[in-house]
C-alpha cells in the first residue's frame, strides 16, 4: 500500500512537471505546418502545369493544320501565363523558418592567378603577407587554393600567418586539417593550432 502511495505522488509530480508548450511555439508549429502544406500544393501545381506545357509543345510540333496550330499556341500562352501567376504568388516560408545558408564560392582561377602574380612580385615577406591579407578581404578560398598560396612562402612563421589570415575565408574548413602538413616543424603546427582555436 505504501508503494502505491509513493507511485501516486511520483505520478502526480511528473504530471505537474509537464507544462504545455508556450503559445509562440504552438504558433510557430502551426505556421510551419501551413507553409509546408501550401508549398507541397504549389509544387504539385507547378509540376502539373509543366507537364501540360510539355504536352502542348509536343502537340504543336505534330499538328499540320494552321487553325489547330493557332488554337494550340493560344492555349500554350494561357498555360504559360498561369505558370507565371503561380510563380509570382510563390509561397514564402514563415519568418522563423531559416533558409539554408549557401557557402561562398572560392576565388576564381583568374583571381588566384592575379594573387600569385602579386606574391611573385612582392620582394619582402611583409609585403607578401600584406598581399594575402588584402586578398582575404575580397575573396574566399578553398583549401586547395590556400595550399597553392602557401608555396610562395619559405618559412613556417610566414606560412602560419598566411594560413591564419585565410582560415576565416575558407569555403571548406572541414578540409583545413591538410594545411598542417604544409608546416615543417611541430612548433609551427602547435602555433597554428593555437591561432585557429584560441
Amino acid at each position: 500500500m505504501r508503494l502505491l502511495g509513493i507511485f501516486a505522488v511520483l505520478w502526480a509530480g511528473a504530471s505537474a512537471a509537464q507544462t504545455p508548450p508556450d503559445t509562440s511555439t504552438v504558433a510557430k508549429r502551426a505556421a510551419t505546418k501551413a507553409y509546408v502544406t501550401q508549398f507541397v500544393g504549389q509544387s504539385d501545381t507547378l509540376v502539373a502545369i509543366r507537364k501540360e506545357l510539355d504536352t502542348l509543345r509536343g502537340m504543336i510540333g505534330m499538328v499540320g493544320d494552321t487553325d489547330q496550330r493557332v488554337a494550340l499556341l493560344a492555349q500554350l500562352a494561357a498555360v504559360e501565363s498561369r505558370l507565371n501567376d503561380v510563380r509570382a504568388g510563390a509561397v514564402r516560408p514563415p519568418a522563423h523558418v531559416k533558409r539554408p545558408v549557401e557557402r561562398p564560392k572560392p576565388a576564381s582561377s583568374a583571381a588566384l592567378s592575379r594573387l600569385e602574380n602579386s606574391l611573385r612580385a612582392a620582394n619582402f615577406r611583409e609585403d607578401k603577407v600584406r598581399v594575402v591579407r588584402e586578398a582575404a578581404k575580397r575573396h574566399f578560398f578553398s583549401t586547395r587554393q590556400v595550399e597553392t598560396i602557401i608555396t610562395h612562402f619559405s618559412f613556417d612563421d610566414d606560412r602560419v600567418d598566411t594560413i591564419a589570415a585565410l582560415y576565416p575565408r575558407l569555403t571548406d574548413q572541414e578540409n583545413a586539417h591538410g594545411l598542417y602538413g604544409l608546416l615543417s616543424s611541430r612548433t609551427a603546427r602547435e602555433t597554428l593550432e593555437k591561432r585557429l582555436n584560441p
